[in-house]
């Protein structure tokens, strides 16, 4: 009788496939090239930009931030076909994220060209690299081989981390008094002069968005300014004359015609025309159902009529 006897060999720890391997080795390489890239454009901002301080290299360099993402790209590139890898799905998970955010802040200023919105994503956008750095750790740590697991574990950290970082900038900015009151206001002057050492201007508040608003018109005075020790004496806030339709009441829309009139030694009496320096009117709008807070800033330019 003969008796077969099946020998079991042990378990030989697994290893990576050549595509995760390859892939993940173009994916460091491209998150390498990207800090390091940032390293020297930090360094060369001292040069380029004549940074005096390291936070204000640090800001140039964050506004900078496709420089060294492109090098990145580059060297991912370069290093791929080199040793004859296959870099399209690295290039894309590298580059995936960021071109997502870009659209999606694209989207946003096309909503509300603000350029304020724009400086401050472009100055948060580049912390998606720490995104990308936890995205490496994550496929580094990772025994699973399959080509889509790979790419999403690459992916996704920067994808929501991108997103939280364009949430943070986009939400306060949406729901804000400046997009919400963007288009309820026209403020402008049709006529300026100097009278007895006050200025006089005439002009206009058309008003398109319903509410309780209450209108302040401060002006800063240059001279009462030097010569005062007490700078906040230096505010002149205008006395508002409503005209032939009267003050804005609760909920009411229109053009409300107005003069302002600076009365608090602005200018000496024997001036006949506004100054150069003197060239617009500030308007702030308040909500009286908010405890007259501040809402808007409105400014129209002064010429002299």
């Amino acid at each position: 009788m003969t008796v077969e006897i099946s020998a079991t060999h042990p378990s030989v720890p697994e290893t990576q496939s050549p595509a995760k391997s390859a892939f993940g080795a173009l994916f460091g390489i491209g998150v390498a090239g990207w800090i390091l890239a940032s390293l020297v454009v930090f360094v060369a901002s001292w040069q380029i930009n004549h940074s005096e301080s390291i936070p204000s290299a640090f800001m140039w360099t964050m506004s900078h931030w496709w420089i060294a993402f492109v090098f990145g790209l580059l060297v991912m590139a370069g290093y791929g076909l080199m040793k004859k890898l296959p870099v399209g799905r690295a290039m894309m998970a590298y580059s995936l994220p960021v071109l997502v955010l870009v659209v999606l802040a694209a989207l946003c200023l096309a909503i509300y060209p603000d350029n304020g919105f724009r400086m401050e994503f472009s100055t948060y956008l580049p912390l998606v690299i720490m995104f990308h750095v936890l995205g490496l750790l994550w496929l580094s740590l990772s025994r699973d081989s399959e080509e889509q697991s790979t790419f999403t574990r690459a992916v996704l950290p920067s994808l929501v981390g991108g997103l939280i970082i364009l949430g943070f900038v986009a939400v306060p900015v949406f729901t804000g008094d400046a997009f919400r009151y963007r288009n309820a206001f026209k403020f402008t002057i049709s006529k300026a002069a100097v009278v007895d050492g006050e200025i006089r201007s005439e002009g206009a508040i058309e008003i398109s968005k319903p509410g309780n608003y209450e209108f302040v018109t401060p002006r800063y005075s240059f001279a009462e300014y030097l010569t005062s020790d007490n700078a906040d004496s230096g505010l002149d806030v205008g006395t508002i004359t409503w005209g032939s339709a009267g003050a804005p009441t609760a909920g009411k829309t229109g053009v409300f015609p107005l003069k302002i009139v600076w009365r608090k030694g602005v200018l000496p009496a024997t001036l006949t025309v506004l100054p150069e320096y003197e060239n617009e009117v500030f308007l702030d709008v308040c909500d009286v159902d908010d405890g007259s807070r501040e809402i808007y800033f409105l400014a129209a330019p002064l010429r002299n009529q």
